[in-house]
């Protein structure tokens, strides 16, 4: 492809881009090289390429010669040196990996924006090697022929360095200025006079010489022009102006939102207008789409029942609605100066800020929330909000609305409930608490009762041998009763102690049947258990499974009058199975579904055939119950009963076992290895009893305040110490066994915690304290000594 550059074009291109000290017409002469005639020249032109690299080698400015690709062809000496690369090295290279890199890319990439130009320039401000300030002035010009593709470009580069004081202030202010991402213009007269890339950009323009002494009015829309020639007076006048918004026309036609800002400088050394410009466009487009569906939403929004809010992604609130106004007490207007924040209750900020965070960061785009709002009147309402987000295309909050129920009423009604929930727990707490300390109180008194009924035994005739019996079997019955009530009233409180253990339930199975082979045998009755010859381990809460049993034997046996009671243990997967059957009166048909309500008998009245409270099928309900389990029942009437519970997954591992009998036999010592027992107990009465049990098989030592205890430990190295729990005082018997272990040698002698509450989970809570072994009040003179030698044994 041939160039068809003209003469005048070379002229043109030189006398406009060449050092201003450089004479253009000495150029033109040289490259002419004695061609007489502009004809002749053009022809000189098209003969080929090689002119114009001698033309270029002439110039001392930086030449480079590219191909389409905008690779290195050509490098005049003034390139070389530049770019200190030879010219060879630099052939088929890319521009990019040639220029210096001092050069600002917009130096090179200029000329492809406007390539289909003849030619584009561009004034690049930067500091060199030397670190002095230089100005590059960058000119391309294309080599084609009209309409053909482009066949390559030639590139100038001029510089210069700039001398100090107000020329490199002008740098550094064209420096600010162009990489200021707001459109900027200096104007003259109304022309421009200079614009930075930002204010080409906002009026269409590819590049900022098209701009450049053009009008203002050429771009403002016709109803503004008279407010703009006011604003250029003003200017003038060496006054800023205030902000107005306005209309313009660009280059291609489209119309834009502006809002500008002027002020008065000097520029050049002339007075001028620097103008500052801001796109509004999207924001009107913003506030007109909202006016568009303003008159569809400003039905539900002014009659809505709830309150309606619409706020800044800032929480700075734009509308409310009437009812909303209502809630808080403040008007419309009032609102539009306020934020959430200022309305919210200080105690929910936290909750709130944690909420805008998450808004912010991307991660949610809605929330409910229940807070407290401050009325104007300072008191505060409860809303429920439902708070939605509107983002923007990139993803940015736009702006919330949210919807506001008033719950302040629903929230007194919770309030009020809750208080009264309150009112009832610390009823049932208060209930639980008179029940506990009426146990103490009966179970003390009994203790002596029974105590010392059993110690006449020993002593009577035989006719009042029967009294004293009678009198212990009333201590017994009332005691039942006692448990039963209080049993009931803490599971109905729900403080009943549940912690669930690995339980040998064999064990615990024989226990039970053991303590009940009394009562079946002054009945006549037979009782026995079948277990299969295994061991039946489980997780289960201990107490809840000796109460369970108990109640299910002792009713048995109570409604039996003949024949027996069999327990029996199986296992079906991880499911623990314990039926226990009686051959005795049975259960109509009719009552079954009544069982297990609280105080129901089947004879009932001044008719009634068998004593109890009725509680005893109740407690057990509810105690299968705690423990996710079921019981069910079979009964014939005159046949006999099975009630069957059911633990499911309780069962924990089973194995075979040698079947062997309760242990029937309590462990007495002789006369000439008596333990020596210290008993501590405020109780006198409870003192005389237990020295009266222990007298035949240990040395005793009683005292009833914790001080002497210390002081006989001291003295004397006990072998166990009986030690009551209600001392009477601030202190308990907690609090003297931490002081009894501190002695020398008191680290491991035996404890047994005494007390007339016993209540469920006493065993294990003394336990953990420290305590070796437990009896609860009434006790007999067989359970006694059980306990000692247990303990003894243990520490032996």
């Amino acid at each position: 492809m041939k160039n068809t550059l003209s003469l005048f074009q070379w002229q043109h291109i030189l006398s406009q881009d060449m050092n201003p000290g450089i004479n253009p017409d000495c150029l033109t002469i040289k490259f002419i090289q004695g061609v007489s005639s502009t004809p002749e020249a053009n022809g000189y032109l098209v003969a080929g390429c090689e002119l114009r690299q001698e033309l270029y080698d002439e110039l001392s400015d930086a030449v480079l010669e590219l191909d389409h690709e905008l690779n290195v062809l050509h490098t005049n000496k003034g390139a070389s040196d530049l770019c200190e690369i030879d010219g060879e090295d630099a052939k088929g290279r890319s521009i990019n990996e040639v220029l210096p890199s001092y050069i600002d890319t917009d130096a090179y990439q200029l000329f492809l924006s406007n390539a289909a130009v003849d030619r584009g320039a561009a004034n690049i401000y930067c500091k060199n090697r030397e670190d002095a300030f230089v100005l590059v002035r960058v000119t391309v010009f294309i080599h084609q022929n009209s309409g053909e593709p482009v066949e390559g470009y030639s590139l100038l580069i001029h510089q210069r360095e700039i001398l100090k004081g107000e020329e490199v202030s002008d740098i550094q202010w064209h420096h600010l200025f162009e990489t200021y991402p707001e459109p900027i213009a200096v104007v003259k007269d109304s022309a421009f006079i200079y614009v930075n890339m930002a204010c080409a950009n906002l009026y269409g323009a590819t590049h900022k010489e098209q701009l450049l002494g053009t009008s203002l009015f050429e771009f403002a829309l016709v109803p503004y022009h008279k407010t703009l020639r006011k604003r250029l007076e003003i200017i003038a006048s060496g006054e800023r102006t205030t902000p107005i918004e306005s209309r313009i026309r660009r280059l291609d036609g489209h119309v834009r939102y502006v809002r500008t800002y002027s002020v008065p400088i000097e520029y050049g050394g002339v007075k001028a207008a620097q103008i500052v410009i801001s796109d509004i466009t999207e924001q009107k487009r913003a506030v007109r789409a909202l006016e568009r569906s303003e008159k569809r939403f400003k039905a539900l929004f002014e009659r809505a029942g709830i309150g309606i809010l619409l706020a800044t992604h800032d929480a700075r609130l734009l509308e409310t609605n009437p009812s909303f106004q209502r809630m808080v007490g403040y008007g419309g207007g009032e609102l539009r100066d306020m934020s959430t924040h200022d309305i919210t209750h200080e105690q929910d900020f936290p909750i709130q800020a944690q909420f805008y965070r998450q808004i912010h960061e991307g991660k949610i785009d809605r929330y409910r929330l229940e807070k407290r709002y401050i009325h104007k009147n300072k008191h505060v309402v409860w809303g429920s909000l439902t708070m939605a987000v509107i983002r923007d295309e990139s993803g940015a909050v736009e702006y919330m609305i949210g919807m506001v129920e008033d719950i302040s009423a629903r929230k007194k009604t919770e309030a009020e409930l809750l208080a009264a929930r309150n009112k009832a727990e610390e009823m049932t707490l208060l209930k639980s608490s008179f029940l506990t300390n009426m146990s103490h109180e009966i179970r003390t008194p009994l203790t002596g009762i029974m105590g010392f009924a059993s110690i006449l035994q020993d002593e009577l005739s035989p006719a009042q041998i029967e009294i004293v019996r009678l009198i212990e079997q009333s201590g017994k019955r009332l005691l039942k009763t006692l448990d039963a009530i209080l049993d009931l009233s803490m599971l109905e409180s729900g403080t009943m102690p549940f912690e669930p253990k690995r339980v040998d339930v064999v064990d615990e199975v024989l226990h039970q049947v053991h303590l009940a082979e009394e009562t079946a045998k002054e009945k006549e009755l037979y009782i026995k258990v079948d277990y299969k010859s295994v061991d039946i381990f489980a997780f289960l809460e201990r107490d809840y499974l000796a109460r369970v049993l108990f109640n299910l034997i002792s009713n048995a046996i109570k409604f039996t009058r003949e024949g027996g009671v069999e327990v029996t243990l199986t296992v079906e997967d991880k499911d623990l199975i314990i039926e226990v059957a009686d051959t005795g009166v049975g259960i109509s048909e009719s009552f079954i579904p009544l069982l297990f309500e609280a105080f129901r008998q089947e004879s009932s009245g001044k008719t009634r055939t068998y004593d109890g409270t009725g509680l005893g099928l109740t407690i057990v309900k509810r105690l299968v119950d705690q423990m996710s389990g079921t019981i069910e029942v079979d009964s014939v009437l005159g046949e006999g009963s099975t009630f069957t519970v059911r633990l499911s997954g309780v069962v924990i591992e089973k194995q075979s076992r040698k079947k062997v009998e309760p242990q029937k036999n309590s462990i007495y010592f002789s006369k000439k290895s008596r333990p020596s027992v210290l008993v501590l107990d405020d109780n006198q009465d409870a003192r005389r009893l237990l020295q009266k049990f222990l007298e035949g098989g240990y040395h005793v030592e009683l005292v009833g305040e914790e001080k002497d205890a210390l002081e006989l430990a001291r003295e004397h190295l006990f072998d166990v110490v009986l030690m009551d729990i209600n001392l009477g005082g601030e202190r308990t018997g907690v609090d003297a066994l931490r002081a009894l272990r501190h002695l020398s040698g008191y680290e491991q002698v035996p404890v047994v915690a005494l007390t007339a509450y016993a209540v469920t989970g006493d065993r294990e809570r003394f336990l953990k304290h420290g305590f070796d072994g437990y009896l609860g009040k009434p006790l007999t003179k067989k359970d006694l000594y059980n306990v000692i030698a247990g303990v003894l044994q243990s520490n032996n």
